[in-house]
């Protein structure tokens, strides 16, 4: 299971990573929490919409109500992926093609290979599901650059390991 939704308080929900993207979600105003796991797959496939469209179906949600905490995971530099990643992903953000090198999250290095920017892929697509700017939080924290704080798949050269991120509704009693 990648995501998990609830507005059950006291009921902890869980994303385990090691260099992909752990996403939190608190809808304030309907007090409904999710979490979700956003590797490549994950972020290719828009699971952070899937999240919120699930919340709205589910709770009554609404995108400006909500808001998003996207954890520590690997960096763009960092991420490094083969050219049909890079290619996936510049088929699934066609307007991304436009963008300055530097300044685009799917980034041609090579001949062969990408640098991918997950945190700034699920910004976008939080933006496209109508949460506001001030609304989205990236902790900046990459896996691979602090291995001393977080565990890296990647940076431990695939070794199994992972860290948590909880979120919780605590009880209004």
């Amino acid at each position: 299971v990648d995501a998990l939704i609830t507005n059950e308080e006291d009921v902890i929900l869980t994303a385990f990573s090691a260099d992909c993207v752990p996403i939190l979600f608190y809808d304030k105003g309907h007090r409904a929490i999710a979490s979700c796991h956003s590797g490549w797959r994950g972020t290719h496939g828009r699971i952070l919409a899937q999240v919120i469209k699930a919340m709205e179906e589910e709770f009554s949600s609404k995108p400006e109500e909500i808001y998003i905490a996207i954890g520590p995971s690997i960096c763009k530099n960092c991420y490094e992926v083969s050219e049909d990643v890079g290619e996936a992903f510049l088929d699934a953000f066609p307007a991304l093609k436009e963008v300055k090198k530097n300044a685009c999250p799917i980034e041609r290095v090579s001949e062969e290979k990408f640098h991918i920017d997950l945190w700034e892929l699920n910004r976008i697509i939080a933006l496209e599901c109508f949460i506001p700017p001030e609304n989205i939080s990236i902790s900046g924290y990459c896996t691979m650059e602090n291995p001393d704080l977080f565990f890296s798949h990647r940076f431990s050269q695939g070794k199994r390991g992972v860290q948590g991120s909880f979120i919780c509704l605590k009880s209004q009693k």
